[in-house]
């Protein structure tokens, strides 16, 4: 029924509104889970991210979040499957305002000049938009991807 393997380690340190975190995680070409919902396999890579948090007791600030993330995972027996840098940052006033800044940089399979579509071909023969093809954003870490 089930068969494969899939494997993940984790490492995190937490303390004083400092998270800084680091995994990496490698499913083989063939997993398939008897039980849990695993949207993708054959792919390995780190995931790491640092955020910040300093909260202000009195003044108009109330707290201000910083934070940085990447993850790269590419397949077990092939180039890279996706790449993502994400920079956040945000300030939050005591009267209730908030400003939200988020920078993201993603690159994934199968998506890019429409030469580089695992499907491409003849123009007149392509049945998928490239873009639209083999990711779309996931719910779950941030810059988590899965199979459209």
């Amino acid at each position: 029924m089930g068969g494969g393997q899939d494997d993940y380690a984790d490492l995190e340190y937490a303390k004083a509104g400092l998270d800084v975190f680091a995994d990496y995680t490698r499913s083989s070409p063939r997993f398939l889970p008897r039980l849990g919902f695993f949207p993708e396999h054959d792919y390995q890579g780190p995931t790491g991210g640092v955020f910040y948090s300093h909260p202000f007791p009195k003044g108009r600030l109330l707290e201000y979040d910083l934070g940085v993330f990447g993850v790269d995972y590419r397949r077990t027996t092939a180039p890279l499957t996706a790449s993502d840098r994400d920079v956040n940052a945000t300030l939050k006033f005591r009267e209730g305002t908030a400003l939200y800044l988020d920078v993201d940089g993603a690159r994934f399979e199968g998506v890019g000049r429409p030469s580089d579509h695992p499907a491409a071909g003849p123009p007149e023969r392509r049945s998928v938009p490239p873009a639209n093809d083999r990711v779309t954003p996931g719910a779950g870490w941030p810059g988590w991807a899965t199979a459209a």
